[in-house]
């Protein structure tokens, strides 16, 4: 194995096995803006009952919610099907997360996308990549709201969004709870225009209009060339919760 590799997969483990020993100086001391599932343990540790996780893929962040809010219901939403399966498999010991087989948006509908091999990067919004291309499936959307209606869920707690551009469309579908009950947004931001990546200072305007400040820039990723932000997870709290 590379060393590079082992040294950074070494500590990886050292970092989940000091998160996870809830020790009080761990708690305190461990710095804020590394992983924002621990800092939403920490802000609102016991005051959370649902997470929405938009773009859950195979349920990595969602598993990261189920420990630390193990007290909260997860909704992991995810349209596609063979991602889907990878989800419920990797989930299904795991109680508090229900997988559902759909995308957030900003209304119900039906919609055919492109796949690409690299599951990680289906979208809506996305064209073929050529090098990439592996199909077409029809998608079922729908908005948070018209999902909440039917399944009697009155307040959402935390809204993370990870969807490849498509994200304003699920804030639209989610008004109702980010007026009214959302606490925490974590949301992926560009910091270039591109049709699969929100613009990090056009999400600041929606943000700010709605009473969310920016608390937290998370993975943050460079171009190529290291010369440019390229894209990160951007953690917005309710500014009367501050």
């Amino acid at each position: 194995m590379n060393y590079k590799l082992f040294i950074g997969r070494s500590f990886a483990t050292i970092d989940v096995v000091l998160k996870k020993s809830n020790l009080k100086i761990i708690n305190n001391k461990y710095p804020w803006g590394r992983d924002f599932v621990f800092d939403l343990k920490r802000l609102f540790d016991g005051d959370i009952n649902i997470i929405v996780d938009a773009g859950a893929n195979i349920g990595s962040v969602a598993s990261d919610f189920s420990y630390y809010f193990p007290q909260a219901k997860i909704l992991a939403f995810e349209p596609i099907i063979s991602t889907f399966e990878k989800l419920k498999r990797k989930c299904s010991i795991k109680k508090n997360i229900l997988p559902v087989h759909s995308a957030l948006g900003e209304s119900n509908y039906e919609i055919e996308i492109p796949l690409n091999t690299e599951d990680t990067i289906n979208s809506i919004l996305s064209a073929p990549q050529e090098h990439q291309f592996s199909g077409y499936e029809t998608i079922r959307v729908q908005s948070l709201a018209s999902y909440a209606e039917n399944h009697s869920i009155e307040k959402i707690d935390i809204l993370k969004i990870d969807v490849e551009g498509y994200e304003f469309k699920v804030l639209e579908g989610a008004q109702h709870f980010i007026i009214n009950s959302i606490k925490a947004i974590v949301l992926e931001v560009g910091y270039e225009r591109s049709s699969n990546k929100v613009h990090f200072s056009d999400v600041e305007i929606y943000m700010e209009k709605y009473g969310f400040q920016c608390c937290g820039i998370y993975d943050l990723s460079k171009s190529r060339d290291k010369k440019r932000l390229y894209y990160s997870n951007s953690l917005y709290i309710r500014k009367s919760l501050l």
